[in-house]
């Protein structure tokens, strides 16, 4: 049998140096959180000029909120809104807050819902506050902690199968690559890097299983005594379990990013069978069968933890039984395509074989069918209007080069591609220069495959990029391992050596040097905020305002979809369209009242939706109205555009002037607030 031997530094000094490597990047961590901490406290505690937009009210029932998240935390005012109700115990299955007066519903993981809370919890014990009144400022520490979560996923499974040193370099990259930071910024508590953390580890399981051929470690100081893990053993379906619970958790998460690394990992595996030693004597193709049977059991467990037992439904953005199905019958596909690589029989002269083969393929086959023939009712987000929304107003979704150019920052292009580029050219070395093996190519093929897939989606939805470069890192992991042998790193020119390893270094450098900037900024920032959080300080003191001014009433307001989560967030207000596909009905309603031709029709639809006023900032993507009406495919001027023309003046709008404070440093901007009369 192929043995792979993977010497490691004597222990004590490979702890040490994991140990250095997790220092930095705790100390990277510490230093940019403590600026977004102190960040947000300087924008809580800004005090806005008394606009009054109606009489005072007495009392009030709304819930309001004052932390100012950063800008880019928009997602976690959301999750913030559902914590607190979920701290009565209840699972967050729909909300009254958008879409009125209908209301929507909620298909998000509770995972960062009960995440939220217990940091809520936890913290009220320290600030005598109540569980509820801290849930607001439960974010910031919401990407800290699931960082530290990373970082005990990938010790547990890196340490004991490669090195302590070997760990603590994943974890240090992870912490300084911009892309896979930003899902664990303080503040910015949303479902990206718990579903990174999930798919780092299906993958990772993986590999350190050996992508089901024979790999072992050799230690210095033990010997050749229980290499691990070899395909067939405890270790080896130990490895596969984990990455399969690791998946399942992932499609709890966030299907629509799990499904399309599960198929990464799938093609991989044909592709790593295909390139194995010719010998195949390594293979173990039940590897497979285990990984798809565990998958699918902890997808159907976390399935019935969200849903069981009031809403179970055919909802194919999410998690569902179907997947459980297609990734039990995708993992018998694989069992035998290896099995008939490595020198067996894809399919017995039986029937009982023969119909268990047409199961799994038709198990796979299933989810494509019932999208291809009836995506209304089962995949929302394949609705033309929901493409084009995400496609042209959300920058997540935008490709990699128009993201650069909104940036205008040439190096953001280092900053996404700079781990990318490193995997692939040292790959290339090690394949053509080192030459480990025969052994080593399905391990460093799948790493490979499995991450390529995820870079083409980085490159035209940047939103792919973070998972991307985790992903990468895999396969870094492997080739640092090969490179950091004597025997191969001799046959590597010492220049080509180099010039990889400060490209490398350039990459880790990056972003600590504008983490310890912002740091040294930090005494500024109470005369110097950024111009993206005097947008959320605004709207705050409207949404405040717009509540008192309505004691007897609850606002419900129209204004552009991210207008609309601040609103939501600081003013308990109701509103028609927020950015999700659950509320794709009120996005549309929001867009046909933009979209009105006529007076009547404007005001007939406004009264149908229970609209009392109307906010309009200038700063918005949707500050030209003219947007919703591209996305209905309307081409007449609507009778809104009109009113905010200022060439027309309907008796049953009011507006009320909002004058921005000259102190906020934007005078060419302006907040425009109607009130819309019976």
């Amino acid at each position: 049998m192929p043995i792979i031997v993977l010497k490691t530094h004597p222990r004590s000094f490979d702890r040490w140096l994991y140990l250095l490597f997790v220092a930095l990047a705790a100390g990277i961590m510490a230093l940019d959180t403590a600026a977004r901490l102190a960040l947000v406290d300087a924008a809580t505690r800004v005090q806005t000029r008394d606009v009054p937009l109606g009489p005072p009210a007495a009392s009030t029932t709304q819930r309001i909120r004052t932390t100012v998240l950063p800008s880019t935390a928009i997602d976690a005012r959301w999750w913030v809104i559902h914590a607190e109700n979920g701290l009565t115990g209840n699972r967050v299955r729909f909300t009254t807050q958008d879409n009125s007066p209908h209301g929507r519903e909620v298909h998000w993981s509770s995972a960062p819902v009960w995440l939220l809370g217990g940091i809520a919890r936890v913290t009220a014990l320290f600030s005598g506050k109540t569980p509820l009144e801290e849930v607001q400022r439960a974010p910031l520490w919401f990407g800290p902690i699931t960082f530290v979560l990373l970082a005990t996923l990938v010790t547990s499974l890196v340490a004991p199968r490669f090195g302590w040193g070997y760990a603590g370099f994943l974890i240090l990259l992870y912490a300084t690559s911009i892309p896979v930071y930003e899902a664990f910024r303080a503040g910015d508590a949303d479902h990206h890097g718990l579903s990174l953390i999930c798919a780092l580890g299906c993958v990772l399981g993986l590999v350190c299983g050996g992508a089901g051929w024979s790999v072992a470690k050799i230690s210095k100081t033990t010997g050749p005594k229980n290499p691990v893990p070899v395909p067939g053993s405890t270790n080896a379906r130990k490895y596969f379990i984990v990455s399969a619970i690791c998946g399942a958790a992932g499609m709890w998460i966030s299907a629509a990013t799990m499904v399309p690394v599960l198929a990464a990992c799938g093609l991989a595996a044909v592709a790593s069978a295909w390139l194995a030693p010719e010998s195949k004597v390594g293979a173990n193709p039940a590897l497979w069968r285990l990984w798809g049977f565990w998958g699918a059991m902890g997808s159907i467990g976390f399935y019935l933890l969200e849903y069981f037992p009031l809403n179970m439904g055919w909802r194919l953005e999410v998690n569902h039984p179907l997947y459980a199905l297609a990734w039990l019958a995708g993992g018998e596909v694989l069992s035998r395509t290896t099995r008939k690589m490595s020198g067996g029989l894809f399919l017995q002269r039986s029937l009982p074989d023969s119909l268990l083969c047409v199961s799994a393929f038709t198990g796979i086959l299933l989810i494509p069918a019932m999208v291809l023939f009836n995506r209304s009712d089962w995949l929302m987000i394949s609705d033309p209007f929901l493409v084009a929304l995400h496609n042209e107003h959300i920058r997540e979704f935008a490709p990699l080069w128009e993201f650069v150019f909104w940036r205008g920052n040439v190096a953001t292009i280092f900053d996404y591609l700079v781990w990318p580029i490193l995997a692939l050219a040292s790959l290339a070395v090690v394949l053509f220069m080192v030459k480990p093996g025969k052994s080593w190519r399905p391990v460093l093929a799948f790493s490979c495959l499995s991450a390529l897939p995820i870079q083409v989606f980085a490159l035209f939805q940047v939103r792919w990029s973070g998972l991307a470069i985790a992903l990468w890192s895999v396969c870094l992991l492997l080739v640092l391992v090969i490179l950091t042998e004597r025997s191969f790193r001799n046959k590597v020119p010492r220049w080509l050596l180099a010039f990889l390893g400060l490209w490398g270094l350039g990459g880790l450098l990056a972003f600590p040097y504008s983490s310890v900037a912002g740091a040294l900024r930090l005494s500024d920032l109470s005369h110097n905020l950024p111009r993206t959080l005097v947008a959320s300080i605004l709207l705050r003191d409207i949404g405040h305002r717009l509540v008192e001014a309505n004691p007897r009433r609850s606002p419900v307001v129209l204004s552009d979809p991210t207008s609309s989560t601040d609103l939501t967030y600081f003013g308990g207000l109701q509103t028609i369209g927020t950015l999700y596909w659950e509320n794709m009905a009120g996005l549309k309603r929001a867009a046909a009242i933009f979209s009105a031709s006529s007076e009547r029709e404007a005001h007939a639809l406004l009264l149908q939706a229970g609209i009392t006023h109307i906010v309009l900032p200038s700063w918005d993507d949707f500050s030209d109205l003219s947007a919703y009406r591209r996305l209905l495919g309307v081409s007449d001027i609507s009778y809104l555009e009109r009113v905010v023309g200022r060439t027309a003046k309907p008796l049953w709008l009011r507006e009320y002037p909002y004058p921005i404070p000259d102190s906020f440093g934007i005078p060419n901007e302006s907040v425009r607030v109607f009130e819309v009369l019976p």
